[in-house]
C-alpha cells in the first residue's frame, strides 16, 4: 500500500474504497475530512506487488510520489530480501531512491 496523504488513526476504517476501472485488482482508498472535500489517501496493490512496480505505478497514474510505503509492503514484498535502498526509474532521467525505514518503506530522494 502506498500512503499519499495522512490519515489519522480514528479514521482509517473509515476509509472509502474504490477499484482502479482498468486494473480492478488495484485499490483506491480515499478518505474524506470532516472539514474538506474527498482526498485520495492510499493505492493499495494485491500481494506480491514489487515496491518499485508500485512507485512506478502511482508516478505514472498519478504523478505523484507517495509519502510513504506501508509495512504491509515489507511482508508482501520479495524485494525485502535484500533490504537497504533501491531505486526506481520513474521518467527518463528521473529516479527516486526508497530506503527501508522501521514501519515500512519510504521514498528519500529524487533525482533528475
Amino acid at each position: 500500500m502506498c500512503r499519499l496523504r495522512p490519515v489519522p488513526p480514528d479514521r482509517r476504517g473509515r476509509l472509502d474504497r474504490e477499484p482502479v476501472a482498468d486494473r480492478p485488482d488495484v485499490e483506491l482508498r480515499i478518505h474524506t475530512p470532516p472539514d474538506g472535500p474527498p482526498e485520495l489517501a492510499e493505492v493499495a496493490f494485491p500481494g506480491g506487488t514489487p515496491i518499485t512496480r508500485a512507485v512506478e505505478y502511482v508516478f505514472e497514474e498519478l504523478g505523484e510520489l507517495p509519502a510513504s510505503l506501508s509495512a504491509e509492503c515489507r511482508v508482501l514484498s520479495a524485494e525485502l530480501q535484500s533490504r537497504g535502498t533501491m531505486s526506481v526509474g520513474l521518467a527518463d532521467g528521473v529516479r527516486a531512491a526508497i530506503a527501508d525505514a522501521p514501519g515500512g518503506w519510504e521514498v528519500f530522494a529524487v533525482r533528475i
